[in-house]
């Protein structure tokens, strides 16, 4: 990652993540992951080069690095288009996940931007009902990486799983197993295979 934590140098008193580096592919991913269904993106961004195209981008990704859909960007393009003249604009984009994603951000590497001039605060990510009301945060599931020990191969393998939110315990829930194939990864088998949408409605059953 290549940003910053630093005080907000037009409104006293907060903070701003600031994009030290130019990246491709994503440099910022959340640590949540968001189930697919409908959401509103809101969120400050200020673009403080001295050419327009500072390459402020947010959208969302199904890993990391990764560049599943761009939500706004300060380039042409993109679907909202992020304003680069100094100063503090607000943004809601309203839009459909159509798979289970990570918020991601980066300063684009084909940009106009030097570097430390790019600037993104008050990100909250709302689930929305059908008549485009905020409902609740809506995500369903915490996914983890592990790398255990394997006894038969004898090497390192990587594992991914995901558990409920409010995971218990002492509570029995339904359990998939995936064993990926030939060229394939962990990976593929929750954001390819389609099995994070089976997986998602298994622990809906439950809750």
């Amino acid at each position: 990652m290549h940003g910053s934590i630093v005080d907000d140098s037009l409104r006293t008193g907060q903070y701003a993540l600031r994009f030290d580096q130019k990246v491709f592919g994503g440099d910022f991913f959340s640590s949540a992951r968001f189930s697919k269904e409908k959401y509103r993106l809101s969120f400050d961004s200020l673009g403080a080069c001295s050419a327009k195209n500072c390459g402020g981008v947010l959208g969302v990704a199904s890993d990391f690095p990764s560049r599943d859909q761009w939500l706004a960007g300060t380039a042409k393009g993109f679907p909202e288009k992020l304003i680069d003249d100094g100063n503090w604009h607000h943004f809601d984009i309203d839009f459909d996940a159509k798979f289970d994603f990570y918020l991601a951000m980066e300063q684009w590497t084909d940009s106009n931007g030097d570097g430390g001039d790019v600037f993104i605060s008050s990100i909250k990510l709302s689930a929305l009902d059908g008549a485009g009301g905020i409902t609740a945060e809506g995500r369903t599931a915490d996914y983890r990486r592990l790398t255990l020990q394997s006894k038969f191969l004898d090497k390192p393998m990587r594992v991914q799983f995901f558990v409920p939110i409010n995971y218990e315990k002492s509570k029995k829930y339904p359990v998939l197993y995936w064993f990926s194939g030939l060229n394939n990864t962990e990976i593929d088998a929750l954001y390819k295979a389609g099995l994070e949408s089976l997986a998602s409605n298994l622990i809906n059953q439950e809750n």
